[in-house]
């Protein structure tokens, strides 16, 4: 007899859920997003809908709009990013690399920042400038990097950027204050690694995406780090070949 496989979401009914969801706009009272899209197939669409039309196409039963009440950022965001689909920010344009990473996402961070520490100014202040890639965070990052590229070596610091590894989303405070949750890069490596076309492993090794299809970006940039990542470096870099990397089969 053969063995009764589990039913669950795929990609094939979000796909599908898409197009019931352009053909019925505001079905069983969904409505469009007011702060994050789901991208399929270029294009965006409400999470919430999607998540519950895709269950009905599973045979898993659908949810209305009253079970996604109170949650922020819920487990159905997870879902669909683990089908490969991407959350963005409400508005934000689509580029051929499926969205600008992780910065795309600062305006609505720097909201729920401020909600969440609303009655304590200096914690407020403190994750904002993190989340900018500025402030405490910053100067302690460099530092580790003798205020240098960890790449080209360039010491110009207004032209260095440092972004988190492990993305935001995903960090708790503490992580998302620790300067070993990052490297220090000029602009364009930085948005390069923050869109996940490059990463690099525990050794400092860089890994191109298939996705970067613009190679000349590259051209004369060394393909490893300046030092080895310490063992702290090494687990957040290993996260974003994870998490950000966008891998040949992504």
């Amino acid at each position: 007899m053969p063995i009764k496989k589990a039913r669950q979401v795929r990609a094939d009914h979000v796909e599908k859920a898409a197009k019931f969801w352009s053909l019925n706009p505001g079905y069983k009272g969904f409505r469009d997003s007011t702060r994050y899209d789901v991208i399929i197939n270029g294009e965006s669409f409400p999470p919430k809908a999607i998540v519950s039309i895709s269950r009905e196409l599973a045979k898993l039963g659908d949810m209305p709009p009253s079970s996604f009440a109170g949650a922020k950022d819920g487990k159905w965001h997870e879902m669909l990013k683990n089908l490969g689909f991407r959350i963005v920010p409400k508005g934000l344009v689509v580029t051929d690399y499926h969205e600008m990473g992780e910065a795309a996402s600062i305006p609505a961070d720097i909201e729920d920042i401020e909600d969440e520490y609303c009655d304590n100014p200096t914690m407020r202040a403190t994750m904002v400038l993190a989340r900018l890639g500025q402030g405490k965070y910053r100067k302690e990052l460099l530092s580790l990097w003798d205020d240098q590229c960890a790449v080209t070596g360039c010491s110009i610091l207004p032209v260095l950027r440092a972004s988190h590894a492990k993305p935001w989303c995903k960090s708790n405070d503490n992580e998302r204050l620790d300067p070993n949750n990052g490297i220090p890069l000029v602009a364009t490596l930085d948005a390069l690694f923050d869109a996940g076309l490059i990463g690099f492993d525990e050794k400092g090794h860089m890994h191109v995406s298939k996705e970067l299809r613009d190679k000349e970006l590259l051209k004369g940039v060394p393909n490893v780090l300046r030092k080895n990542p310490t063992s702290a470096q090494a687990l957040y870099l290993k996260e974003h070949l994870s998490s950000v990397f966008q891998k040949d089969d992504f």
